[in-house]
């Protein structure tokens, strides 16, 4: 029995995307926002019902990245070197009107340098376009300022000594790609985000312009908490490179169930805009869901079992009941689930610690706890752990605890 855990302050990346859109038209007192703010009892909903209905995402969190109107602006700098230089320039661009215009002059380096804050471990794509003048060539870096190390090849490790993950020196704009995992949570002093630089630069004595940088994370798990579709809806989760305009890839067709339900994909999207779709009408009204989280997946390691001892799931309809009447708090139940774990391993134990525990800074921030098998494959639950944890000891490595999560509780029902 494995589980699957998504935890800590930015888990759902629907919270730090560019948009989030619902379409048609969401309803003026649910809006989009409510879709992702981590309140699965505050929904979002549509304003009518229509075939084709969705949510819609652009996971793009570069700022300026379009280098565009008042240009560097927030999350950039220029960091150049020596007799570097950096301008926005109108010469050449990829979109728009503007391009970020770097040049290492006589003897130094034109930097342009995007700062921002990023999840430990977390997976993350960056994409810039570039083109020279003569000779010159594009270079891109990727720093930790915490572990004071540079990324040293697209998806590669870090070390101290810089590198360039990506070049170019191509005469017309040209895509440059990094995907790359921050370094995680242990390595970089426990700490559940970390800041980032991003250096765009050229050392040659002439021009080199940088256009439409990006970066977003990756996705490998959606999950639907508290929602009103229907049985046989079966949603759909899409991705595409160009807000689906000629990119429209099916991910995933998922299986509704009540209160939540989820897919884990086979592989992680990498591409920058995503979409769950709900392709039929729904016969219960317009669409109403309390949350949408949509992230990345930690799988407990093969030195962790989940399944010794016994799992206890509890399920509790709130009401209150008088001698006349009984008034529900909320349209589905409570789920308290208490996770047996056994580590067999000082690395085991460590990963529950860092990656559930204290990425979750006890119960200040929610988390998704999936059981991962056949059995129950439809329990998925959005909560909260339990404010105290602890563990027993057995012989020199092993360590056995139990984590206890308790569903947000879903929509008040009202009549």
């Amino acid at each position: 029995m494995g589980i699957l855990v998504s935890a800590g302050k930015w888990a759902n990346v629907l919270s730090t995307a560019r948009a989030v859109t619902v379409s048609p038209a969401a309803d003026a007192l649910y809006p989009a926002s409510a879709l992702y703010d981590g309140v699965p009892g505050k929904e979002g909903a549509w304003a009518a019902t229509a075939a084709n209905d969705y949510v819609k995402a652009d996971l793009d969190i570069a700022t300026n990245g379009d280098m565009e109107g008042t240009f560097p602006g927030s999350g950039w700098s220029n960091a150049s070197t020596g007799t570097g230089a950096t301008a926005q320039s109108n010469t050449y661009a990829k979109a728009g009107t503007y391009s970020g215009r770097v040049t290492g002059g006589a003897s130094g380096e034109g930097i342009y340098r995007f700062t921002k804050v990023l999840r430990t471990g977390f997976r993350y794509r960056l994409s810039v376009w570039g083109r020279r003048t003569t000779s010159a060539t594009g270079k891109v870096r990727v720093y930790n300022a915490e572990t004071r190390r540079y990324l040293q090849t697209s998806g590669g490790t870090w070390s101290s000594g810089s590198a360039d993950v990506a070049t170019s020196s191509v005469s017309s704009f040209t895509e440059m790609t990094v995907n790359f995992t921050v370094e995680g949570f242990y390595v970089c002093g426990s700490r559940d985000t970390v800041t980032i630089q991003i250096d765009l630069a050229n050392s040659a004595n002439e021009f080199y312009y940088f256009d439409e940088f990006r970066l977003w994370p990756e996705i490998d798990f959606i999950s639907v908490h508290g929602h009103n579709a229907d049985a046989l809806m079966a949603p759909q989760f899409r991705s595409s490179t160009d807000d689906f305009s000629a990119s429209d890839v099916l991910e995933a067709t998922m299986t509704v169930r009540r209160p939540a339900f989820y897919s884990k994909l086979g592989s992680a999207i990498t591409k920058r805009y995503v979409m769950l779709k709900f392709t039929t009408v729904n016969s219960r009204g317009p669409i109403r869901i309390g949350e949408l989280f949509c992230g990345q997946y930690l799988a407990a390691s093969e030195k962790t079992s989940a399944s010794f001892g016994t799992m206890a799931v509890t399920v509790e309809n709130r009401q209150a009941v008088n001698g006349y009447q009984a008034f529900p708090f909320q349209s589905d139940p409570i789920v308290t689930i208490d996770v047996p774990l056994k580590a067999f391993a000082a690395t085991g134990f460590a990963e529950i610690r860092d990656e559930i525990v204290a990425r979750s800074e006890g119960s200040r921030y929610p988390l998704v706890l999936v059981y991962d098998t056949i059995d129950d494959a439809d329990l998925v639950v959005m909560g909260r752990l339990a404010s105290v944890f602890g563990y027993s000891r057995r012989l020199k490595e092993i360590r056995e605890m139990t984590l206890r999560v308790e569903s947000l509780p879903f929509a008040t029902v009202v009549a």
